[in-house]
């Protein structure tokens, strides 16, 4: 197993509204070592003045700043209006209301997709060329950025976007340590996209494909540390199939020394809510004794009522982990909670 320091690592997700002094300081302070910005879902102008906000100095370097390249995800138009829908309602996607034209070819009646972490599913009724008609499962919205997926994934894509190349860029301009690299598929991605990033970023490569997990060993050949994203991962092998997934890949990454994150539903309760459940509390203390390295935070920081509380829960969760040798149970502080009351 690779050895892992006295404390987790933990990467807190922020916005736009999330990157003022305020929020960065408590999410600091609660423990958060990264402050990721998804760079799917602002525009490259507020993702430049984010970054050098986060870089002001008020966390005194503490936690540097980690930056997600979407890449080639197939995902719902950027400026397609938001809408609602019913479960059993048909919905048509049209070729301006995906991001990459391609989307339709592979589709067949009958076939699956998946969105939101697996949480929504729909149904291929027809399609051509050029739409597709999907019959949804469950009440939702389609909301501009959302991923779609399918078991198997998609193949024959890009190898990265002009934004993908654009945020290079400014991760170049302002010294960011750290890029996260979506969607990698195939091995030989890899020194393709390290070529493109230059040697001054870490890339840091996350597996959430069909593709990259049935290409595993060749992948973690290459790899020092990666990013298991558990959502996207689902929707591309099947929820029902994750919990192995991600045991398979921690295992086979502890054999060759590799850091690991794990991202996705940590503590999704704590979106609006100030506890965690139990479930939750579970799956934390069997990832820490699985020997994850750090945990990645999303729509919880990002998004959520209660960001900074939710690091702080992560963190003081690790800790009672770590006196599990011990029998002495402890209680967790809520002063946390009065600060993200001060929003």
């Amino acid at each position: 197993m690779t050895e892992r320091g006295p404390d987790l690592e933990i990467i807190a997700t922020v916005s736009a509204k999330r990157a003022g002094r305020h929020w960065i300081t408590g999410l600091a302070g609660a423990g958060a070592t990264y402050f990721r910005i998804n760079g799917a879902f602002e525009s490259i102008e507020t993702i430049r003045r984010m970054v050098k906000t986060i870089q002001k100095g008020w966390t005194k370097g503490r936690a540097p700043i980690w930056l997600d390249v979407p890449r080639n995800k197939i995902r719902i138009a950027a400026d397609r209006p938001r809408s609602t829908f019913k479960m059993g309602q048909a919905i048509r996607l049209g070729l301006g209301d995906v991001n990459f034209p391609a989307f339709f070819r592979p589709l067949h009646r009958g076939d699956v997709l998946y969105a939101k972490d697996s949480t929504y599913r729909f149904t291929v009724e027809r399609r051509t060329e050029s739409s597709a008609v999907l019959r949804a499962e469950q009440d939702g919205a389609i909301a501009p950025g959302m991923g779609l997926h399918r078991k198997g994934g998609w193949d024959k894509l890009p190898l990265m976007t002009l934004r993908d190349l654009e945020l290079v860029e400014l991760a170049r301009q302002y010294d960011v340590p750290y890029l996260g690299i979506s969607y990698l598929r195939h091995s030989s991605e890899i020194d393709e996209i390290r070529k493109v990033v230059g040697p001054r970023i870490k890339p840091i490569f996350k597996i959430e494909t069909w593709h990259a997990y049935n290409e595993l060993p060749k992948i973690l050949g290459q790899l020092d540390t990666i990013s298991i994203d558990r959502g996207d991962l689902s929707s591309e092998i099947g929820i029902e199939n994750i919990h192995t997934a991600v045991r398979r890949i921690m295992r086979s990454a502890h054999r060759r020394k590799i850091k690991i994150f794990l991202a996705t539903q940590f503590l999704s309760n704590m979106i609006r809510n100030p506890l965690p459940s139990i479930s939750e509390v579970t799956s934390l203390h069997e990832a820490f004794e699985d020997g994850v390295h750090g945990i990645q935070l999303s729509e919880e920081t990002a998004a959520g009522l209660f960001p900074i509380a939710s690091v702080h829960w992560l963190r003081s969760l690790f800790a009672a982990w770590g006196r599990r040798s011990t029998g002495r149970l402890g209680s967790i502080p809520l002063r946390s909670h009065a600060l993200d009351r001060q929003r």
